[in-house]
């Protein structure tokens, strides 16, 4: 009851979000200052530049826009690969077997033979660690990118899994054998770790940033259905199965998470150093991805361009190609524009008659 009073307390004192203010309410300097407070810089140009392009972009159709429904998220065809992508992040996240390990965690250390003195700290450290871990995720998801803190975090969760089904077989064999509950909790604080700093932040991070201002609301509320729904049935099945499978409870979450990684990794896009334009336009059925969107490496380079550290005595040699290439295309545009001129003034002046005058006849 005391987090939901904080946060009744709280929340209304925080300000919007820059894109809903800007694309939304169509407040520029509110948009400023909102990005100022959540970037702490007041270097916030590149940032509502890019919110710029998506509102150009996204009025292309006004009334299409403000009409947006249920049927549209549903139906439109751009619309359905990433709605997919974010529920589908969210049954990862509920069925990599994570609530199962806090929800029973009591019962799991029981099971491992760990001391009844012990269990209460074992239950707060997991629980400590988990949030701890998640603060950590933070920072990291901008240094390594989602789509890695996804996979390899997965990859530790199985492996995690593998480990802890067979102290359990080994228990259930030789109960006897010293320190083996204490390789049970280690597998458990590994496995929760895994989790804070993959399945646990980045399923909602990520899949936000699939949509544009106008479908996200409803897409991310679709995608918040489909999580708690997970819960409900993870928290009503998971005794069942801990039932029937016994001691290879959690070799079903090891299939189920092996099918995520799978998944994740054929099919979720990464979205670090990306605009929402590119990476709507990489789901978009009336655009081949290759004409339209850049590079990573391209992104990179433009950012480092309009960054201070970006001085020309530490550009690459490809970004001095770059900036002569687009040198080399204005010029030809204001030739093209001074050409276009002098034959319109020539033209006036009579130019054409005398050309016209000196061509030969035809017989």
């Amino acid at each position: 009851m005391i987090p939901a009073i904080v946060s009744l307390v709280v929340v209304p004192f925080l300000p919007e979000t820059p894109r809903f203010l800007l694309l939304v309410r169509k407040d520029r300097d509110g948009s400023r200052k909102a990005l100022r407070f959540y970037r702490k810089t007041s270097d916030v140009e590149s940032d509502m530049e890019e919110m710029d392009a998506e509102h150009l972009t996204g009025s292309k159709d006004e009334e299409q826009e403000q009409a947006f429904t249920w049927k549209h998220l549903f139906q439109s065809p751009d619309l359905r690969r990433p709605l997919f992508i974010a529920c589908f992040l969210q049954v990862a996240q509920q069925f990599s077997g994570i609530n199962a390990v806090f929800f029973f965690s009591k019962s799991i250390f029981e099971s491992a033979r760990v001391d009844d003195d012990h269990v209460p700290f074992a239950i707060i450290g997991t629980n400590a660690v988990n949030v701890l871990m998640t603060v950590v995720a933070v920072p990291l998801m901008d240094i390594a990118g989602r789509r890695p803190l996804l996979l390899l975090p997965m990859a530790v969760m199985i492996f995690d899994l593998i480990l802890m089904t067979v102290c359990r077989l080994v228990q259930a064999n030789d109960p006897t054998i010293p320190g083996i509950a204490y390789v049970t909790i280690a597998c458990v604080i590994i496995y929760v770790t895994a989790f804070a700093v993959g399945l646990g932040p980045i399923p909602m991070m990520i899949g936000a940033e699939l949509f544009r201002q106008r479908p996200r609301p409803k897409a991310m509320s679709v995608a918040s259905v489909v999580n708690w729904v997970g819960t409900f049935a993870i928290a009503m099945t998971f005794e069942s199965i801990q039932t029937v499978a016994g001691d290879f409870t959690f070799v079903v979450f090891v299939v189920l998470l092996f099918g995520f990684l799978v998944f994740t990794y054929f099919f979720v896009p990464e979205t670090k150093n990306r605009t929402i334009e590119e990476i709507v336009a990489s789901f978009s059925s009336s655009h081949r991805p290759s004409k339209v969107i850049e590079s990573a490496e391209e992104e990179e380079m433009k950012q480092l361009q309009a960054s201070p550290l970006g001085r020309p005595g530490d550009s690459t040699a490809a970004n001095d190609r770059e900036g002569n290439r687009k040198g080399e295309g204005e010029e030809e545009k204001e030739e093209t524009l001074r050409l276009v001129t002098s034959h319109a003034v020539e033209t006036t002046d009579g130019k054409a008659e005398e050309e016209a005058s000196t061509t030969p006849a035809v017989h």
